[in-house]
């Protein structure tokens, strides 16, 4: 399985004093790529908020919860990279290694060299080209990382209020490092070639050198490797903690025990929890959540009266899919 580089923070109470030490700490999360397995996830450390507030409270389970699915989180945290390499292209990989290649080969004064390894880049894009005629984006690699702020809703609350009005007041440097670590996520990176223009790039840098002006050939070089096109998707833990909690909860149910109802009870518990946690950290559309939030109730009534949920869980797991970001550039 790929390896998903970790970052965890865990976070108190958040008082002026110890955001102000928080914006000392926190940087962006590091990606790295990697073939092993994902490690488990973090025990999160719950602790109270200054205002004292009861409006979501965790359940006392929910340590508890969070470890009984950290191994599916992580498994479908490893899935999705796994489905996102599946789509690389070894010729486009070839093509930018080459081309990093005539990098170095002009840079050691060798343009014939060079001339080589950017025909062979030419041919394996010319090669994508006339089979995928479609295609925008050659994909050549992907990383991926996973940045964890621990918190309780309360805090995050908390935090994100405190984000926003930094940046209402103009002091985005004391925003920016609070910002960079706001979030319970893993982020899969993809770099590909833009194949609407890469090709013709290389053609032309390769025309260059072969008119001798290599210091104008390096710059072209340069200026087609930095148009390569970065995307990410984002995949926020709370949502797939509560989809593996729902998903319990459906097993649960379907083998009857006597205590089924309690333990789906509780599960569903923890999930709504899990999902406030996720409204907090602004994932997803916020229209979304209210439909959500009274089924997440309508299933709680349904389990009380000890009837059977299995359609209701289902629309509850497709709901939180819906609320997992799309990629962006």
């Amino acid at each position: 399985m790929p390896k998903i580089s970790t970052k965890t923070l865990m976070m108190g109470d958040v008082s002026k004093a110890a955001l102000a030490s928080l914006a000392l700490l926190l940087s962006p999360a590091f990606a790295e790529d990697t073939a092993n397995a994902v490690p488990a996830a973090s025990t999160i450390v719950e602790q109270g908020t200054e205002s004292g507030s009861a409006d979501v409270k965790a359940p006392e389970n929910q340590a508890e919860a969070q470890a009984s699915v950290a191994d599916e989180v992580d498994s479908n945290a490893s899935q999705k990279l796994a489905e996102k390499r599946a789509t690389l292209l070894r010729d486009a990989a070839i093509a930018l290694e080459q081309s990093r290649q005539a990098v170095i080969f002009l840079a050691d004064g060798d343009p014939e060299a060079a001339l080589e390894a950017l025909a062979e880049a030419t041919g394996k894009l010319e090669v994508i080209v006339a089979r995928e005629p479609d295609l925008a984006l050659a994909p050549v690699s992907v990383t991926a990382s996973r940045q964890d702020l621990i918190a309780t809703v309360e805090d995050v609350k908390a935090l994100r209020k405190t984000i926003e009005e930094l940046v209402e007041d103009g002091k985005i440097q004391e925003a920016r490092p609070l910002a960079e670590s706001f979030g319970s996520e893993f982020i899969i990176t993809t770099t590909s070639i833009p194949l609407a223009t890469y090709p013709d790039a290389i053609k032309e840098v390769a025309a260059l050198i072969d008119d001798g002006e290599i210091e104008a050939a390096k710059v072209a070089l340069d200026a087609a490797l930095s148009t390569l096109v970065v995307t990410e998707q984002t995949i926020p833990i709370p949502l797939l903690r509560a989809d593996a909690m729902l998903s319990l909860a459906e097993a649960v149910l379907a083998e009857g025990e006597d205590d089924a109802f309690e333990v789906a009870e509780q599960l569903r518990q923890n999930a709504a929890y899990e999902v406030q946690l996720a409204k907090a950290f602004g994932y997803g559309d916020k229209s979304l959540y209210r439909k959500l939030e009274r089924d997440l109730e309508r299933l709680e009534d349904r389990i009380e009266d000890k009837k059977d949920s299995s359609g209701l869980l289902k629309s509850l797991r497709r709901q939180v899919a819906n609320l997992m970001p799309g990629e962006n550039s």
